[in-house]
Parts: C-alpha cells; sequence; structure tokens
C-alpha cells in the first residue's frame, strides 16, 4: 500500500475495520513514518474518548454568519451559468440560419449582364475568366520534349 492509501486507511485501522494485509501493511509502516504515528496518536485519542469532540462548538458569530449565508438568495451569476450550454447551441443555430439564408441570396443574385460568348470565341472567354492566358499554347510535341527543348533554350 502507499503511503497516501495508508494515510486514508488510518482511521479504519483504529476501528479495526482493515483485512489482515492491510492490517499488517499500517502495522509495519507506522514505525517507519513519524507523520502517520503522530496522525494515529491523535486520532486515537479522539476515537477512543469521544466526549472530546462535543466540546468543540463553533464561535456564534460564526453560526449567524453561516445563517445570513444560507438566507441569502441565489446570486444572479449562477443563475447564468446554468443557461450558458443553451445559449452556445442557440448561438450555433442562428448562425447556422444566417449562413443559409446568406448562402440562398448569393446563389440567387441576377447573372451579370455579359453575354454569353459564341462558340467561336467560347475558348477564349474560358482562357480569361479562369486567367488561363498566361500559358502559352503548346505545339503537338510531347511533353517530354517541350520540356527537354525549354530547357536547351535557357543555357
Amino acid at each position: 500500500m502507499s503511503h497516501r492509501s495508508i494515510r486514508k486507511n488510518l482511521l479504519l485501522y483504529i476501528d479495526g475495520g482493515l483485512g489482515e494485509k492491510d492490517t499488517i501493511e499500517v502495522k509495519e509502516h507506522l514505525p517507519q513514518c513519524p507523520h502517520c504515528s503522530q496522525q494515529i496518536t491523535v486520532l486515537s485519542k479522539i476515537w477512543k474518548n469521544g466526549t472530546a469532540v462535543e466540546h468543540l462548538r463553533p464561535s456564534p458569530f460564526i453560526w449567524t454568519k453561516l445563517e445570513a449565508r444560507i438566507a441569502q438568495p441565489e446570486t444572479s451569476g449562477i443563475v447564468i451559468q446554468k443557461y450558458i450550454p443553451a445559449l452556445r447551441y442557440s448561438a450555433a443555430i442562428v448562425m447556422l440560419i444566417i449562413s443559409l439564408l446568406l448562402g440562398n441570396y448569393l446563389g440567387n443574385l441576377p447573372q451579370s449582364s455579359v453575354q454569353q460568348p459564341s462558340e467561336a470565341t467560347s475558348n477564349e472567354y474560358f482562357a480569361r475568366t479562369y486567367h488561363l492566358d498566361s500559358f502559352e499554347l503548346s505545339s503537338d510535341e510531347s511533353i517530354g520534349q517541350i520540356i527537354v527543348l525549354t530547357s536547351s533554350e535557357r543555357k
């Protein structure tokens, strides 16, 4: 058992509520650990003498302060925290609706006044629209031959 688990089980050790294996481990640990030995001494005194705890009473000031705190109404900050998840979902739904309406509006915009190109100029229109005019038209040669020719021209 670890030191932490032994500290948690000291009261059970005093009461006799631990199993044999755990009791042996606690007995072996107590001579080695002064902190646990001191704690078991204090707990034993309190456990054996139950009347000692009855003499401890809080001051009247603490009891008055506690009563006032219990009587206080719930603060608004706590109430708002209850609704934060619902507000998040509502905001997400509103954003979704706005984006759908905006997409619908943009999708239904009237077409521009530019006439559709005729068949003869459709290649030029396509090249201008997609900025393909920066590419040079190649000859009927293969791509490999074009690369070889352009690389030899650069040298």
